[in-house]
């Protein structure tokens, strides 16, 4: 009697928690959209970097040295679904537009840079 009692105090209040449940903030991704609004931030004309998935964002970014200094570094997450851009490592040459990200959205890591990018165009180093 008294475990049926709990069962249905418990599973109630358990169910209650799941379904009210909402992902937290900096689980939701911005939306690809917003990519493309606001002035462009930085240019980037023939610049090097290398590809690799943000674990963080979820997302493909290029990534950029920053030059003067010997540990920041640019992510510039795709505007555009380059399909031809997601491997990891690969070194691209590039130009194109970095444009503001998210104001809620922080990197992990001191050094680390977000930005949008809109790649206006591309070509692969070997």
């Amino acid at each position: 009697m008294l475990i049926k009692i709990i069962g249905s105090i418990v599973i109630p209040i358990f169910l209650a928690a799941m379904i009210g449940c909402d992902n937290d903030k900096e689980s939701q991704l911005p939306d690809l959209g917003s990519c493309f609004s606001g002035k462009p931030a930085k240019e980037a004309k023939n610049q090097l970097g290398i590809v690799s998935y943000n674990q963080y964002e979820n997302r493909w970014a290029i990534y950029v040295s920053v030059q003067g200094s010997y540990d920041s570094q640019i992510a510039g997450f795709y505007c555009d679904e380059l399909d031809a851009l997601k491997h990891e490592g690969m070194k691209v040459r590039f130009s194109g537009s970095y444009l503001p990200y998210e104001k809620d959205r922080k990197p992990p890591l001191g050094g680390l840079e977000y930005y949008y990018l809109n790649v206006e165009n591309y070509t692969i180093e070997y």
